[in-house]
This record gives C-alpha cells, structure tokens and sequence, in this order.
C-alpha cells in the first residue's frame, strides 16, 4: 500500500476521522522513531500501544497486581463485585469458602446453624451449659485409713457433677462419713474455695461387703440365723447335716445333739426288747 508523509499538524476543528485504523504492527514491535505519545495496534497481543516517552503501554490493559506493583487483580470464584464496583468476598458456607460470620449468642445458644462461626466465649459457656449436667471425672482420691479427717483443698475449686473415685487404706472416717476404696465421691455444687463439707458432696458406695449372700453361689454362711418358721427348706437330706449329727449307730450313752437314722432305731429296739405274741382266750 503506498503512503505518503504529511509533515505538518492537521487541525480538523473537532470534525470526526471515520473509519480509521491504527497502524498494524507485529507483535512486540515497536515503530521505528516513535514519540511520546504515539500509538499502533499489536496484531499479536491484539492490544493497542502507546508510548510515553520510556515504554510501550498497551492501553486499556493492567499487568497482573503483585504485593508491590499496581496491576489487574482477577476476581476467583469466592468473591464478587458489586455494581458500583466495590470488591467483597462471599460468606462462607459448609461448602463454599469465604468470609466466616461469627454468630450471635442467640444463634450460638440454638446450636443449628451450620454456615457460622462461635467465639471462645461462646465455646466455653456452651461448655461449662454441657458440664453443669454432666459428670467428670477429675482423678483418684488416696485416702489412708483413720489418719484422714478432713477432704483435700486440693479439689478446688470444683464443679457440680465433679467425679473422684476413692483409692488407698480404709476405711477413714471425714466428717462423719466413712470412705472405702472403691467408693465415688461426686460434687453437689459448685464450691470456689474454703473447706469442703460432706454437705457438698455425695457418696456413691460402690465397694462389697465380702460376707453378701449372692442368688446364685457357692458360699460359706457363718453366724447367721435362718429362721424356718413359715418357710420351706427343700431338698434338706441327712449328708447335709454337721458330721456326728446324724448317727446309724444307737449306744447307751445319751446325747441331745445327735439324731439316730430309722435303721439305727430298728436296730436297737430288735436288740434291747423281745417280740411277745398276744392269745386271745376269749
């Protein structure tokens, strides 16, 4: 295409250029002598350039942002642009992330909502809610027979539904309650500081004596009294009884704590009497 040069300004009183093209460039070509201010089209970057007077600036175009350079900033899929422009990120949802929202304490209390946030002293009144009915186990209690008499500060301060079980020597007496090994001492109430009563506390007896009669064992039973009035003994037979009780053998030497068997009986009697036949003479 033939051009020919104009050398001097054109002053076209604010008339209109219609259907005008930039200069067509290469990519990343910059026009030979160019100036301040000139401008041509990268048919390459398909950007237009112009220069000011140090570099080529391609116009309507922002390199990306850097943490110290100004530039384009690409908006990612958690946040929006509202339509006067301003940049905010989206809130965040079990499936989305975003901004976190805290809830408020009402929201906090209903424990429902599972797009929000709750702050430590939400957390922690939702704790302390949950613990007030609830009991926890706060460690062992050593006791040491009859040398301990009063509870150890060392519990406090304590929570209602706080939980110790008994270990050590028993039993020891504190403050007219007897402790065992195995039994479970738990709070009542709060109890900040001061000395522990057993007003405070509750006892859980937990231990066994070891003389109990279970349903279904074999047991010795000493020094108890069975009473057999108005009940029934089953299956009571003579190997039952104490050794020496029952005797199959009666001797001439009387006794009130032994009882003969009905073969000892008949022996005795066909040994000690003679069988007299009656006659009728009438």
């Amino acid at each position: 295409m033939v051009s020919k040069p104009v050398l001097v300004n054109l002053d076209l009183k604010q008339n209109q250029i219609e259907n005008v093209r930039l200069q067509l460039l290469e990519a990343n070509v910059i026009p030979v002598l160019v100036k301040e201010g000139q401008i041509w089209y990268d048919i390459g970057q398909h950007l237009v350039y112009f220069y000011n007077g140090s570099e080529a600036i391609p116009v309507g175009y922002l390199s990306p942002a850097t943490s110290d350079t100004l530039g384009g900033v690409k908006i990612g899929e958690n946040v929006q642009v509202t339509s006067d422009g301003t940049i905010s990120i989206l809130n965040s949802t079990s499936s989305q992330k975003g901004v976190i929202r805290i809830a408020t304490d009402n929201e906090a209390e209903a424990g429902i909502e599972v797009n929000l946030a709750i702050n430590p002293a939400q957390l922690k009144h939702a704790i302390d809610t949950a613990l007030a009915s609830a009991l926890v186990y706060k460690g062992v209690w050593t006791i040491a027979g009859s040398s301990t008499t009063t509870y150890p500060n060392t519990m406090l301060p304590a929570k209602k539904g706080d939980l110790y079980i008994v270990a050590g020597t028993g039993p020891s007496i504190v403050d007219n309650i007897e402790w065992n090994p195995g039994d479970y001492l738990i709070f009542n109430q709060d109890v900040a500081s001061g000395t522990i009563t057993s007003a405070m506390v509750d006892k859980v007896d937990s231990t066994e004596a070891s003389d109990i009669v279970r349903l279904d064992a074999i047991q010795t039973l000493t020094n108890k009294t069975i009473s057999a009035d108005n009940n029934t003994i089953l299956e009571l037979e003579t190997d039952n009884f104490k050794s020496g009780v029952i005797t199959t053998e009666i001797s001439s030497i009387t006794s009130n704590t032994k009882l003969p068997t009905e073969s000892a009986v008949k022996t005795y009697v066909d040994q000690n009497f003679t069988k007299v036949t009656f006659v009728d003479w009438s």
